[in-house]
Parts: structure tokens; C-alpha cells; sequence
């Protein structure tokens, strides 16, 4: 249990049990000392909450070898393409590799994340992770398109045969 679930318990349990205490006549307060009681106890709460930090939410690891062979073009671009066979299939044997992001990264990304149905994080650790193959068996179409694409964001983009 986190630090601010067991804050929040504590608060209203104790706003719980002064309410309770209250209806069955145990304690006699008068409307303004139970609301006194009410507003201290959540001033109390939100002090707690502003004084503990939050603790950093861990990050999960990304495998980029995997994010290169399941990533596909938009279907934007698969239409400015031209709808090749070969793209279409995804029959190709070449790797796109992304040898250097260029000055400004975050460009890179917004190209790369405009070329390939991918989230902002995967895209960044593809990013960051320069020299990386992005896209493993792409077709000649898609290479090339995907290299003067990313070369207006000022990346520097290799494409070679794959490996078989």
C-alpha cells in the first residue's frame, strides 16, 4: 500500500469514526465543532500528501529488436506509397537503421511517429538508442520513402540488405 492510499485511509477512517461517534450520541458536538474537526482533518491529510514526494513510477524496458519487426506504416503513407505489392505483403529484405537523430530529436521523433504506428515512448528509446535498426524487412518502396522522410527532420538514416 502506497503512502497516499494509507494517508487517505487513516483520514477517512477517522472522519468515519468522529461521524459514527456523533449519530449514537456518544460525543455531543455542536454543527460548527464537527465541521472544524472535519476541515482539520483534511488539512491535516493534505499536508501529509504535499510533504511525502511521490515515488517515481519504474520504467519498463523496452526491446527495440522487437519493436523493429513488429512496427508497420500508417496507412497514410502506405497509400502515398502507392500501395506496392511489396509493401502491402511486407515482403522486403532490407533494414532501416537510423545511424544518427540529428540535432533537434524531437523532430525525429515526431517524423518517425508521422512514418510508423507507434507510441511516443517506444519511439523515443528507438530514438535515444541511435544507431538502431528501426525496421527490419522493409521493401526498397518503404526504405527509401522512410530515409528522405527522415532526412528532412535532419536524421541520418542507412538502409542495407538484410541478413539471412
Amino acid at each position: 500500500m502506497t503512502k497516499r492510499r494509507l494517508g487517505t485511509a487513516i483520514a477517512v477512517l477517522g472522519l468515519l469514526a468522529m461521524w459514527v461517534l456523533q449519530v449514537y450520541d456518544v460525543i455531543r458536538l455542536e454543527r460548527i465543532e464537527s465541521m472544524l474537526i472535519t476541515a482539520g482533518v483534511f488539512s491535516l491529510y493534505l499536508l501529509y500528501l504535499h510533504l511525502t514526494p511521490e515515488p517515481p513510477r519504474p520504467r519498463v524496458p523496452v526491446d527495440l529488436a522487437v519493436v523493429a519487426r513488429l512496427i508497420e506504416l500508417r496507412d497514410g503513407v502506405k497509400r502515398r506509397l502507392g500501395q506496392a505489392a511489396d509493401v502491402e505483403a511486407g515482403e522486403g529484405n532490407l533494414n532501416i537503421t537510423l545511424a544518427d537523430p540529428g540535432p533537434r530529436k524531437i523532430k525525429t521523433i515526431k517524423h518517425f511517429r508521422q512514418l510508423y504506428d507507434i507510441g511516443l515512448a517506444n519511439a523515443a528509446a528507438m530514438v535515444d538508442a541511435a544507431p538502431v535498426v528501426i525496421r527490419a524487412g522493409a521493401s526498397r518502396a518503404e526504405a527509401d520513402y522512410v530515409a528522405d522522410y527522415l532526412a528532412q527532420a535532419g536524421a541520418k538514416v542507412d538502409v542495407t540488405e538484410a541478413e539471412r
